[in-house]
């Protein structure tokens, strides 16, 4: 089996959580060495996040790619898609990964919670718990059946409920 591809997607700002995920990826290498993540987005975060990787001796497993047009072929090729945002206004993000069959690591968060059921379409964590992020990503990477039939689930739910022509009807 390939290493694991991890990937967050978004501006690099506070309200997006970046510190969080980063914070929960030692315990993530430690049982899956070969872990990569991908981060997509730029902001005002971005040499606080730079920093954060260094200090904690992880330059090896982060790929930092700045802004990217099209996201969705880095979503489609990665295994689990964490955005732990503090808070965000409506979930695009959460769809596309829904859309792209990716399976979600999200802090318990309206819009988050809006559109992922826990344990079903996605797997939610309590805002600024990095541990538990790590717990579940390491979860998913662990199974990858219950990794697929989440990812099921989730694409099942944008076809009945986020398609234009579902939104269209609504």
């Amino acid at each position: 089996e390939a290493d694991p591809q991890l990937i967050i997607v978004g501006r690099r700002e506070l309200c997006k959580g970046h510190r969080f995920l980063i914070d929960a990826l030692p315990d993530v290498i430690e049982a899956f060495p070969g872990t990569k993540l991908l981060v997509l987005g730029e902001g005002s975060e971005k040499d606080n996040c730079m920093q954060q990787v260094a200090r904690l001796g992880l330059q090896n497993h982060v790929a930092f790619l700045g802004f990217k047009t099209h996201p969705y072929s880095y979503i489609s090729h990665s295994d689990v898609i964490i955005l732990p945002s503090l808070f965000e206004p409506f979930g695009l993000v959460y769809i596309e990964a829904l859309a792209l069959k990716v399976p979600v690591v999200a802090f318990n968060t309206p819009a988050a919670n809006e559109i992922i059921e826990n344990n079903e379409t996605g797997l939610l964590v309590d805002k600024g718990d990095h541990k538990a992020l790590a717990e579940k990503i390491i979860y998913l990477l662990s199974n990858p059946a219950e990794r697929n039939n989440i990812a099921e689930r989730a694409y099942a739910k944008y076809k009945s409920h986020f398609t234009t022509g579902v939104m269209i009807q609504k």
